[in-house]
């Protein structure tokens, strides 16, 4: 995750666009498969076809206005590092957004064991 975070900061630097896209490519975004199990084992068969919809729904909103709002940075600046910064700030997002997952997937796991069912 911190090669995701820190990968677009590496592409202020002259010269170290390669890096970046190692670093990112290869270290931040190999993850996505297990973000992507994760979603679907969270779910219960009989509704992981409407959570995987809703989630991919979320997911692909996001996809869809964060180059426009990159470039509404970029517009209202005139510096790439805003957008830059966004990018940053929305891979780094996802630790918030992992931790209450991890919390409450934990709970419903012992409820699960404690009751033989969710």
């Amino acid at each position: 995750m911190t090669g995701a975070v820190i990968a677009p900061w590496l592409l202020s630097i002259s010269g170290a666009g390669l890096v970046a896209s190692l670093l990112f490519g290869l270290v931040g975004m190999a993850r996505a498969g297990v973000i992507m199990a994760l979603a679907s084992l969270s779910l219960r068969l009989e509704v992981r076809a409407f959570g995987m919809g809703v989630f991919f729904t979320i997911y692909y909103a996001i996809m869809l206005a964060a180059p426009p709002a990159a470039e509404a940075i970029l517009d209202a600046t005139g510096q790439p590092q805003g957008s830059i910064w966004l990018t940053m700030t929305l891979f780094a997002s996802v630790v918030p957004f992992a931790l209450p997952f991890k919390f409450f997937k934990t709970g419903s796991d012992m409820v699960i064991q404690k009751t033989g069912s969710l």
